[in-house]
């Protein structure tokens, strides 16, 4: 529904805006060289027209299928592709090459630009740091624990990558990327009913989506936590997850 599509396009934005210098500057420069390219070659506007427009149908694409956007990896090729051909269409132009320079732009605002980005970067540098050493710590958790009895077990997740590779089950993903064609042109509820209605054998997820599967899935008496895992992000408050396996299965730690 129209809820959908908005929310989706809102996570567009945001992967860009949480992969902080990198994901906004490239948006800016995209911005920037199809104006420039708008601008100057006006033999091949039609063209510039096409070749960008493809990043709206992309994004396009992605809303109405209500698709999960998991990191700003799914932008940055298509992103820095169009600003290469961007670039090169002004390059190549005419009225680029003869066009006359603007004038100079004020030292005093060179100087206050370069410290904005400066302590951008900065700031950069601190969170990915932190964001690195949480990263590190919840996979020496996982290493420290002993899942053999999850291998080629059924498990329901949201975030796939760890799990998926140190439980090395069989994953339902809930966002639809890793299950096939079919699986990821449902819609979010009907895969989730889906997978809700299928027997898992353990659960990866934070509070909010245990809550979503809470009345058709985890029964308190069938569970058990096994460990809560943070992955630490920009805005500084870690999504934490929790792996629950079925009563039974004799995962044990090597703690």
């Amino acid at each position: 529904g129209q809820t959908g599509v908005i929310q989706t396009l809102y996570d567009a934005m945001k992967i860009h805006v949480a992969a902080s210098l990198f994901g906004v500057g490239i948006l800016a420069c995209w911005v920037t060289s199809t104006l420039a390219a708008w601008q100057v070659t006006s033999r091949t506007r039609v063209y510039v027209a096409v070749l960008n427009g493809g990043l709206l149908v992309f994004v396009g694409m992605i809303a109405f299928r209500h698709q999960a956007i998991q990191g700003f990896r799914y932008f940055v090729a298509l992103e820095s592709f169009l600003i290469a051909g961007n670039m090169t269409l002004l390059g190549n132009s005419p009225e680029h090459a003869h066009a006359r320079s603007g004038a100079p732009i004020p030292r005093t605002v060179l100087i206050a630009g370069l410290a904005v980005l400066m302590g951008w970067w900065l700031l950069d540098w601190y969170k990915l740091n932190a964001i690195n050493a949480g990263r590190s710590a919840t996979y020496a958790k996982f290493v420290s624990l002993d899942l053999h009895d999850l291998r080629g077990k059924t498990g329901l997740a949201w975030d796939v990558g760890m799990i998926g590779f140190f439980s090395d089950g069989h994953i339902l993903d809930a966002d639809g990327l890793v299950n096939g064609r079919a699986i990821a042109q449902m819609s979010p509820p009907d895969r989730l009913r889906r997978w809700a209605a299928t027997p898992v054998d353990f659960l990866f997820a934070d509070k909010q989506q245990m809550q979503l599967v809470a009345t058709t899935l985890i029964d308190s008496g069938q569970w058990r936590e096994l460990g809560e895992f943070d992955f630490p992000n920009f805005s500084g408050k870690p999504e934490t997850h929790y792996l629950l396996v079925r009563t039974g299965l004799g995962t044990t730690s090597q703690e």
